[in-house]
């Protein structure tokens, strides 16, 4: 390892006779013979070129590398570690040329060389690693003609168009190709890219100008993991298909901003139950907004900017959320009033003596719900500080007297939530301690003067 020039976490102190190799830091070996198959030194603060020698651990199947600081270019002897499974060399300082021997490395599922500076051409040797799963060679200074094989080729210069010929590649779960100068169309072959989770092709100069650019959505009706799809911020024509309200149920992204697609959204489009984003905006969409968008109850980002479409957005949108919201409060209300008559009860269960009485008066005050929601901002989100199995807490500031304190509220619905709130209160009420929080009242919520926890 001399062509490591820093080691700062001192990995290579324990690389010596003294210590078997297989004990040595970053070192696995196999069960039935001492041979190393692993070497994981990622995040080291590693210097210097990886070394050429690496090339005689020809039982290598793990070679994880990423997050240091090598440099130099990638050695053209590590496509002789025909059994690799993992290359990872991500996020270094490399430079030079992608090597054309890891095409013999045809055991090879997963290769990240992203986050570097090499450059070139990607070479066509890279077909020939057919069980290639997992391809990054992102954020690089790559260029030329893209060759037929896999994944995130992000923030590159490729043109030319996208080969068919990854249709072949059944089972693909993602294909990350933003940020390009491709052209052409997306190929309509992809119905065969069954376990497909993620299509990105955003931002490069895809479709033809014609009416039937967008066919290719009609395939993509096959790929019934699909969690994204994105082909905004290309040259795509027509009407949005049909086929679209066809997607996978699981998609969660669906963005086609930046074309100049038009026709009108399918009312249809609240099928995609577990939608979260949807980008149509700078197009030529028609129509008014069909009021099926609002039944899209996990739908948090919504952008209609920039079309021809009529009719309203937000209270279709919204109406769910206000429906839940008012649910939510009354339910606070109920809860609260309930919780507040018990422990009031209890209270004059646990004071007999009038000085114990006149004690609690001052040190728990009578809170009502509605100073409660006020104190809270009706228990918003941005008052939130977090939750837990039995309930949720928030914080809240009294505007007589300014007293921040911790709101809990219980999750009466949970098992054995009432049995939590009684022992709550029972402890609370019990221990004095200078570091433990002192509770200011008690009803559907624990009320606590906040303090800041240090870990």
């Amino acid at each position: 390892m001399s062509q490591i020039t820093e080691d700062p976490s001192r990995v290579f102190a324990s690389w010596n006779q003294s210590v078997h190799l297989c004990q040595w830091t970053g070192v696995k070996c196999g069960l039935t013979q001492e041979r190393v198959i692993s070497l994981n030194l990622k995040g080291r603060s590693l210097a210097g070129e990886i070394p050429v020698n690496l090339s005689h651990c020809v039982n290598l199947k793990n070679l994880v590398l990423d997050h240091n600081t090598l440099v130099g270019q990638i050695p053209y002897q590590v496509g002789s570690l025909t059994k690799l499974v993992r290359l990872y060399l991500r996020n270094n300082n490399l430079t030079g040329i992608f090597p054309v021997s890891i095409g013999n490395l045809t055991s090879l599922e997963e290769l990240y060389l992203s986050h570097n500076s090499l450059e070139g051409e990607v070479p066509a040797s890279l077909a020939r690693l057919t069980k290639l799963r997992l391809l990054g060679l992102s954020v690089n200074s790559f260029s030329g003609e893209f060759p037929p094989s896999l994944l995130y080729l992000g923030i590159c210069q490729f043109h030319g168009s996208i080969p068919s010929s990854l249709a072949n590649a059944s089972k693909l779960l993602q294909l990350d190709f933003p940020v390009n100068k491709f052209t052409g169309n997306i190929p309509k072959g992809f119905d065969n890219l069954r376990n497909l989770l993620w299509l990105n092709v955003g931002s490069n100069h895809l479709g033809y100008g014609k009416n039937d650019d967008l066919d290719f959505v009609n395939s993509l009706t096959n790929c019934s993991s699909l969690q994204m799809l994105h082909f905004g911020d290309n040259q795509f024509v027509g009407t949005l298909p049909h086929s679209t309200v066809n997607l996978s149920s699981q998609l969660q992204r669906l963005l086609f901003f930046g074309n100049r697609i038009g026709g009108g959204i399918p009312r249809e489009i609240s099928n995609l139950v577990n939608l979260n984003l949807l980008d149509m905006s700078n197009n030529n969409l028609t129509g008014s907004i069909p009021d099926s968008i609002g039944r899209l109850a996990n739908l948090g980002s919504l952008d209609l900017r920039n079309n021809l479409l009529t009719g309203k957005t937000q209270k279709h949108v919204l109406s769910l959320k206000l429906i839940l919201t008012i649910v939510f409060a009354a339910s606070f209300s109920i809860l609260a009033l309930l919780i507040v008559f018990l422990c009031w009860r209890r209270n004059l269960k646990d004071q007999p003596e009038p000085e114990v009485r006149s004690e609690s008066a001052r040190f728990y005050p009578n809170i009502s719900y509605e100073e409660l929601r006020i104190a809270t901002g009706g228990f918003s989100s941005e008052n939130f500080i977090g939750s837990g199995s039995s309930g949720t807490v928030y914080k809240g500031t009294f505007a007589s007297n300014g007293m921040v304190v911790a709101v809990k509220v219980l999750n009466l619905l949970h098992q054995g939530a009432s049995k939590s709130f009684i022992e709550e209160c029972q402890a609370l009420r019990n221990i004095r301690h200078r570091n433990l929080v002192r509770s200011s009242a008690h009803a559907q919520v624990l009320i606590s003067r906040e303090m800041s926890l240090k870990l």
